[in-house]
């Protein structure tokens, strides 16, 4: 398997883990409602196991998502880097005041589109 597969299998796994902290299952719950052993769930969420197609829509069913959810990695990886953007360009906004707000708004509108592009 390539190398790349691995890592966005591993981020799969960390989202399935993170979804089922959320909703306050625990590995079991999960397994039993997926109809899979607990051992599964686990290599799951650790990033060790390409599951099958019918275990992703088990486990969407069983966390109350939709199947896509599992799957948008690439979105996630964007929002970490935007969210802290929007607090630098509000503390640049407090430094210099006389800059405009649509000025502001059409720099971070830049930013923004910029890193998206980058990921």
């Amino acid at each position: 398997m390539k190398k790349e597969y691995l890592a966005q299998i591993k981020t799969i796994g960390l989202r399935v883990k993170e979804l089922r902290i959320t909703k306050n299952m625990t590995q079991q719950n999960l397994a039993g409602y997926c109809d899979v052993d607990i051992r599964t769930i686990q290599r799951i969420e650790k990033g060790e196991h390409a599951f099958a197609i019918e275990t992703l829509f088990s486990l969407a069913d069983a966390l109350q998502i939709e199947p896509q959810k599992l799957l948008e990695i690439y979105k996630r990886k964007v929002d970490y880097l935007v969210q802290p953007l929007d607090k630098i360009l509000i503390y640049l906004y407090t430094l210099a005041p006389s800059v405009q707000f649509w000025q502001m708004s059409i720099l971070f509108l830049f930013f923004n589109t910029f890193i998206r592009n980058l990921v």
